[in-house]
Protein backbone atom coordinates (compact mmCIF):
# COMPACT_ATOMS: atom_id res chain seq x y z
CA UNK A 1 0.00 0.00 0.00
CA UNK A 2 1.44 3.27 -0.58
CA UNK A 3 1.30 6.64 1.24
CA UNK A 4 -1.35 8.70 1.46
CA UNK A 5 -1.18 11.35 -0.56
CA UNK A 6 -1.38 15.38 -0.12
CA UNK A 7 -5.23 15.32 1.82
CA UNK A 8 -3.87 12.31 4.01
CA UNK A 9 -2.80 12.02 7.29
CA UNK A 10 0.77 12.69 8.80
CA UNK A 11 2.90 10.40 10.34
CA UNK A 12 0.82 9.12 13.57
CA UNK A 13 2.35 11.30 16.31
CA UNK A 14 0.72 8.83 18.98
CA UNK A 15 3.15 5.32 17.78
CA UNK A 16 6.01 4.86 19.92
CA UNK A 17 4.96 8.23 22.43
CA UNK A 18 5.37 5.63 25.34
CA UNK A 19 8.19 3.72 24.57
CA UNK A 20 10.72 4.79 26.76
CA UNK A 21 8.27 4.01 29.75
CA UNK A 22 8.28 6.06 33.06
CA UNK A 23 9.11 4.74 36.60
CA UNK A 24 11.46 2.43 35.71
CA UNK A 25 14.31 1.82 38.70
CA UNK A 26 17.55 1.69 38.05
CA UNK A 27 19.87 -1.03 38.92
CA UNK A 28 23.44 0.35 38.25
CA UNK A 29 25.17 1.65 41.07
CA UNK A 30 24.72 5.46 42.06
CA UNK A 31 22.68 7.44 45.30
CA UNK A 32 19.80 6.10 46.17
CA UNK A 33 17.22 8.92 47.25
CA UNK A 34 15.08 8.90 50.39
CA UNK A 35 15.13 5.49 50.91
CA UNK A 36 12.86 4.49 48.51
CA UNK A 37 15.04 2.18 45.99
CA UNK A 38 15.04 5.06 43.42
CA UNK A 39 18.20 5.17 41.47
CA UNK A 40 18.19 8.57 39.47
CA UNK A 41 21.74 8.13 37.72
CA UNK A 42 21.05 4.45 37.12
CA UNK A 43 17.40 4.97 35.31
CA UNK A 44 19.08 7.99 33.06
CA UNK A 45 21.20 5.45 31.39
CA UNK A 46 18.95 2.78 31.38
CA UNK A 47 16.37 5.08 29.53
CA UNK A 48 18.65 6.51 27.19
CA UNK A 49 18.58 3.13 24.66
CA UNK A 50 15.11 3.09 24.96
CA UNK A 51 14.88 7.02 23.72
CA UNK A 52 17.32 6.37 21.19
CA UNK A 53 14.82 3.13 20.20
CA UNK A 54 11.69 5.54 20.31
CA UNK A 55 13.46 8.16 17.78
CA UNK A 56 14.71 5.75 15.61
CA UNK A 57 11.33 4.44 14.83
CA UNK A 58 9.57 7.82 14.68
CA UNK A 59 12.22 8.78 12.26
CA UNK A 60 11.94 5.82 10.25
CA UNK A 61 7.81 6.40 9.97
CA UNK A 62 8.63 9.84 8.62
CA UNK A 63 11.49 8.65 6.63
CA UNK A 64 9.13 6.00 4.90
CA UNK A 65 5.93 8.01 4.68
CA UNK A 66 3.90 5.61 6.91
CA UNK A 67 0.55 7.37 8.11
CA UNK A 68 -2.05 6.45 9.35
CA UNK A 69 -5.08 7.00 6.83
CA UNK A 70 -7.53 9.32 7.87
CA UNK A 71 -11.66 9.58 7.75
CA UNK A 72 -11.67 13.64 7.17
CA UNK A 73 -9.63 16.15 5.91
CA UNK A 74 -9.49 19.25 5.04
CA UNK A 75 -9.77 20.48 1.56
CA UNK A 76 -8.96 23.84 0.06
CA UNK A 77 -11.71 25.21 -1.81
CA UNK A 78 -11.05 28.97 -1.67
CA UNK A 79 -9.76 28.51 -5.33
CA UNK A 80 -13.23 26.56 -6.61
CA UNK A 81 -14.44 23.43 -5.32
CA UNK A 82 -17.15 21.31 -3.16
CA UNK A 83 -16.69 19.33 -0.19
CA UNK A 84 -19.79 17.20 0.31
CA UNK A 85 -18.21 16.35 3.62
CA UNK A 86 -18.44 12.34 3.29
CA UNK A 87 -16.46 10.56 6.32
CA UNK A 88 -14.70 7.99 4.87
CA UNK A 89 -15.32 4.26 6.84
CA UNK A 90 -13.80 0.90 6.65
CA UNK A 91 -14.58 -2.49 5.24
CA UNK A 92 -16.77 -4.61 7.77
CA UNK A 93 -14.80 -6.66 9.77
CA UNK A 94 -17.32 -9.31 10.41
CA UNK A 95 -17.43 -9.90 6.49
CA UNK A 96 -17.38 -13.70 5.62
CA UNK A 97 -14.27 -13.71 3.57
CA UNK A 98 -11.94 -12.00 5.64
CA UNK A 99 -9.57 -11.69 2.16
CA UNK A 100 -11.97 -9.81 0.43
CA UNK A 101 -12.50 -6.60 0.14
CA UNK A 102 -15.52 -4.79 0.33
CA UNK A 103 -14.56 -1.52 -1.33
CA UNK A 104 -18.39 -1.93 -3.07
CA UNK A 105 -20.42 -2.33 -0.14
CA UNK A 106 -18.13 0.69 1.74
CA UNK A 107 -18.99 3.15 -1.27
CA UNK A 108 -22.49 2.54 -1.30
CA UNK A 109 -22.91 2.76 2.00
CA UNK A 110 -21.19 6.09 2.60
CA UNK A 111 -23.24 7.26 -0.52
CA UNK A 112 -26.64 6.10 1.46
CA UNK A 113 -25.29 7.73 4.70
CA UNK A 114 -24.83 10.85 3.41
CA UNK A 115 -28.56 10.83 2.82
CA UNK A 116 -29.70 10.02 6.16
CA UNK A 117 -29.96 6.06 5.41
CA UNK A 118 -28.03 3.76 7.52
CA UNK A 119 -27.40 0.35 6.23
CA UNK A 120 -25.07 -2.09 6.80
CA UNK A 121 -22.41 -3.55 4.98
CA UNK A 122 -23.19 -6.93 5.01
CA UNK A 123 -26.89 -6.12 4.12
CA UNK A 124 -25.62 -4.45 1.05
CA UNK A 125 -23.54 -7.06 0.02
CA UNK A 126 -26.66 -9.29 0.26
CA UNK A 127 -28.54 -7.32 -1.93
CA UNK A 128 -26.71 -7.16 -4.64
CA UNK A 129 -26.53 -10.63 -5.08
CA UNK A 130 -22.89 -11.60 -6.17
CA UNK A 131 -21.78 -14.40 -7.17
CA UNK A 132 -18.54 -13.74 -5.62
CA UNK A 133 -16.96 -12.78 -1.71
CA UNK A 134 -17.56 -8.85 -3.15
CA UNK A 135 -19.60 -6.79 -5.00
CA UNK A 136 -18.48 -6.02 -8.64
CA UNK A 137 -19.44 -3.54 -11.24
CA UNK A 138 -22.72 -5.37 -12.17
CA UNK A 139 -23.70 -6.21 -8.47
CA UNK A 140 -23.47 -2.52 -7.57
CA UNK A 141 -26.21 -1.23 -9.26
CA UNK A 142 -28.48 -4.62 -7.99
CA UNK A 143 -28.16 -3.27 -4.52
CA UNK A 144 -28.93 0.27 -5.24
CA UNK A 145 -32.36 -0.57 -7.11
CA UNK A 146 -32.55 -3.09 -4.07
CA UNK A 147 -31.75 -0.15 -1.19
CA UNK A 148 -34.08 2.59 -3.27
CA UNK A 149 -31.20 4.40 -4.06
CA UNK A 150 -31.95 6.91 -6.95
CA UNK A 151 -28.70 7.00 -9.32
CA UNK A 152 -27.06 8.36 -12.44
CA UNK A 153 -25.05 6.47 -14.29
CA UNK A 154 -21.98 7.56 -16.51
CA UNK A 155 -22.00 6.57 -20.14
CA UNK A 156 -19.45 3.29 -20.36
CA UNK A 157 -18.63 4.00 -23.99
CA UNK A 158 -17.34 7.73 -23.13
CA UNK A 159 -13.29 6.96 -23.61
CA UNK A 160 -12.63 10.70 -23.08
CA UNK A 161 -11.36 10.92 -19.34
CA UNK A 162 -11.50 14.62 -19.00
CA UNK A 163 -14.80 14.13 -20.38
CA UNK A 164 -15.13 11.92 -17.07
CA UNK A 165 -13.64 13.87 -14.55
CA UNK A 166 -16.20 17.14 -15.86
CA UNK A 167 -18.98 14.73 -15.47
CA UNK A 168 -17.88 13.61 -11.78
CA UNK A 169 -17.51 17.77 -11.02
CA UNK A 170 -20.94 18.37 -12.55
CA UNK A 171 -22.61 15.94 -10.14
CA UNK A 172 -20.63 17.22 -7.01
CA UNK A 173 -21.56 20.79 -7.79
CA UNK A 174 -25.30 19.42 -7.68
CA UNK A 175 -24.30 17.71 -4.38
CA UNK A 176 -24.69 14.28 -5.43
CA UNK A 177 -21.55 12.01 -4.53
CA UNK A 178 -20.15 9.48 -6.99
CA UNK A 179 -18.99 5.90 -6.85
CA UNK A 180 -16.25 5.22 -9.24
CA UNK A 181 -14.55 2.34 -10.25
CA UNK A 182 -10.56 2.64 -11.00
CA UNK A 183 -7.24 1.45 -11.37
CA UNK A 184 -4.25 1.13 -8.71
CA UNK A 185 -1.20 1.06 -10.36
CA UNK A 186 0.96 -0.93 -10.45
CA UNK A 187 -1.51 -3.24 -10.78
CA UNK A 188 -1.74 -7.07 -10.01
CA UNK A 189 -4.82 -7.34 -12.51
CA UNK A 190 -3.35 -5.45 -15.44
CA UNK A 191 -6.42 -7.16 -17.86
CA UNK A 192 -8.99 -5.69 -15.51
CA UNK A 193 -10.88 -2.17 -16.20
CA UNK A 194 -11.52 -1.48 -11.74
CA UNK A 195 -9.11 -2.94 -9.46
CA UNK A 196 -10.91 -0.73 -6.82
CA UNK A 197 -14.40 1.04 -6.08
CA UNK A 198 -14.02 4.42 -4.40
CA UNK A 199 -16.55 7.33 -3.39
CA UNK A 200 -15.64 10.79 -4.66
CA UNK A 201 -16.81 13.20 -1.52
CA UNK A 202 -15.51 16.39 -3.34
CA UNK A 203 -12.65 18.29 -5.14
CA UNK A 204 -11.49 21.56 -5.65
CA UNK A 205 -8.54 22.91 -8.18
CA UNK A 206 -5.56 20.26 -7.48
CA UNK A 207 -7.86 17.03 -7.65
CA UNK A 208 -10.94 14.95 -6.66
CA UNK A 209 -11.41 14.17 -3.27
CA UNK A 210 -11.64 10.31 -3.18
CA UNK A 211 -12.93 7.63 -0.16
CA UNK A 212 -10.65 4.75 -0.76
CA UNK A 213 -11.77 3.45 2.51
CA UNK A 214 -9.46 3.23 5.31
CA UNK A 215 -8.45 -0.30 4.80
CA UNK A 216 -6.48 1.58 1.92
CA UNK A 217 -5.29 5.08 2.25
CA UNK A 218 -8.15 6.74 3.91
CA UNK A 219 -9.85 10.42 2.47
CA UNK A 220 -6.73 11.79 -0.02
CA UNK A 221 -6.80 14.40 -2.62
CA UNK A 222 -5.66 12.65 -5.78
CA UNK A 223 -4.31 15.10 -8.40
CA UNK A 224 -5.81 15.03 -11.53
CA UNK A 225 -2.39 14.43 -13.48
CA UNK A 226 -2.21 10.99 -11.45
CA UNK A 227 -5.98 10.16 -12.75
CA UNK A 228 -4.24 10.46 -15.95
CA UNK A 229 -1.24 8.45 -15.52
CA UNK A 230 -0.62 4.51 -15.48
CA UNK A 231 2.94 4.76 -13.97
CA UNK A 232 1.65 5.07 -9.78
CA UNK A 233 -1.37 5.66 -7.58
CA UNK A 234 -5.15 6.23 -8.44
CA UNK A 235 -6.12 6.44 -11.82
CA UNK A 236 -9.23 6.09 -14.61
CA UNK A 237 -6.93 4.48 -17.27
CA UNK A 238 -7.38 1.09 -17.80
CA UNK A 239 -7.18 -1.27 -20.99
CA UNK A 240 -10.44 -0.69 -22.72
CA UNK A 241 -10.30 2.86 -21.49
CA UNK A 242 -13.64 2.81 -20.28
CA UNK A 243 -15.16 4.47 -17.27
CA UNK A 244 -17.24 3.69 -14.61
CA UNK A 245 -19.13 6.00 -12.69
CA UNK A 246 -22.28 6.37 -11.14
CA UNK A 247 -23.66 9.25 -9.38
CA UNK A 248 -25.82 8.48 -6.04
CA UNK A 249 -28.62 11.32 -6.38
CA UNK A 250 -31.41 10.38 -3.56
CA UNK A 251 -33.24 8.11 -1.66
CA UNK A 252 -36.62 6.37 -1.93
Amino acid sequence: MRPPQECGAGPDSGRGKDAGGTGRRGQAGGERRDGSGWNFKGSVVSLLPMGYLAFLVFFLLVVTGYAKPKGVCDLDISKGGVNLHIPDVAWDPKKADLNAGWCGEASIQMALSYYGKQVAQDVIHRAGKPSNSDLQDDDLEVALKALEAVFNRYDWESKDSNKFVEWIQEQLRSGYPVICGCKIYPTEKPEWDVDHFVLISGYNSKGLLMNTQLDCDGQVLVKYAELKSSKEGYSFINPRNVHWGVAVTGVW
